[in-house]
């Protein structure tokens, strides 16, 4: 196990295109960190920078107290789970997860002892024997798993490694990996596009933008607490809706400010009739145990969270209400979180 550190740490490429920048972070030793973001973002440049598979253009990078940014990748004591398996085709399951080991000349009981063990572990002792190719895609990213299992890393590095996978079985696989975790106790550094799988697995998130990250915090603060508007209309599905002030004529505001309120946070035909503002539903999303109306608000159009079968239609006329200390305010230029005094940041 180890702590992860990156220093100021920045990737420029050739075309002079940064793709990560003053990078600053601790990662404790046995914490699960997530690092999330929009594709393009920087979050797997920053993964492979830790793995040695990108250079590192500026600032250090520290595994375990080591400085690495010149030691090679097999030197580094990661093990990383990639999206797309990297299995050899032509070798069994156990063969494909002995396969590193045999390379460091690891004693074959040793091999046979990591490799069973981790069998057992991720639940395919009885595919040793099979090619990739009979294996399902959970199958074969559990394989993965144990090839990366099977090195006893201090960190282990994991880049979308779900995104192959249908709805059903990344909600599984979420839960294996955070069974392992737990077991293991070793550093995670979990890199996805996918909000969900970052809000139901990290202890810590990372959410990145243009290669710059714009809030380190707990699940439960970037969505209470976000940063900005981006982290906001980020995390959260269906996302932070944002209204111009002028929308709330009963809220007295600069119109600099931009509200962001979530759709659990606004009431329906409210009895109390403060607070309270006319809507238009533009269209209604049925999704069995909720509903989502969409919303005209003054040129606005936001979503309404909503118990199922709620009975409205479009072009329902509805009143809305919006606690004021569920509101959100923003600086509409510079898009930060603001400070506001009887308002919740």
């Amino acid at each position: 196990m180890a702590e992860v550190i990156f220093d100021g740490i920045y990737k420029r490429y050739p075309n002079g295109v940064e793709a990560v920048r003053d990078f600053d972070l601790e990662i404790a030793d046995g914490e699960f960190l997530v690092i999330v973001g929009p594709s393009g973002c920087g979050k797997s440049t920053a993964l492979r920078m830790v793995a040695g598979l990108e250079e590192i253009s500026g600032g250090r990078l520290f595994i375990g107290g080591q400085l690495v940014n010149d030691v090679l990748p097999r030197d580094r004591d990661v093990a990383m789970v990639f999206q797309n398996y990297a299995l050899y085709p032509h070798m069994t399951v156990y063969n494909n997860m002995a396969f590193g080991l045999k390379m460091r000349k690891v004693h074959k009981k040793e091999i046979d002892r990591r490799v069973k063990e981790a069998a057992e572990m991720l639940d395919i002792s009885e595919l040793l024997d099979r090619k990739p190719k009979t294996l399902s895609g959970g199958q074969r990213q559990r394989v993965a798993m144990g090839r990366a299992l099977v090195r006893e890393p201090k960190v282990f590095l994991m880049d979308e490694p779900l995104s192959n996978l249908d709805t059903k079985l990344r909600a599984q696989m979420r839960a294996e990996i955070a069974k392992l975790h737990q077991r293991l106790s070793t550093t995670f550094i979990y890199v996805t596009h996918d909000q969900v799988e970052a809000m139901t697995l990290g202890s810590r998130i990372v959410v990145m933008q243009d290669g710059i990250i714009q809030q380190i915090d707990s699940p439960i603060n970037l969505y209470n607490k976000p940063a900005n508007i981006f982290v906001a209309g980020f995390i959260g599905s269906p996302p932070m809706n944002f209204l111009e002030s002028c929308a709330l004529p009963w809220l007295d505001l600069p119109e600099h400010v931009i509200l962001g309120i979530r759709p659990e946070n606004i009431a329906l035909n409210p009895p109390n009739s403060a607070n309270s503002v006319n809507a238009q539903i533009e269209h209604v999303e049925l999704l069995g145990a909720e509903t989502f109306l969409h919303l005209n608000l003054a040129g606005n159009v936001i979503i309404a969270r909503a118990e199922a079968g709620i009975g409205h239609k479009m072009g329902d006329e509805l009143t809305i209400g919006i606690d004021p200390q569920k509101i959100i305010q923003f600086d509409k230029s510079s898009g930060k979180a603001l400070e506001i005094e009887g308002v919740r940041p």
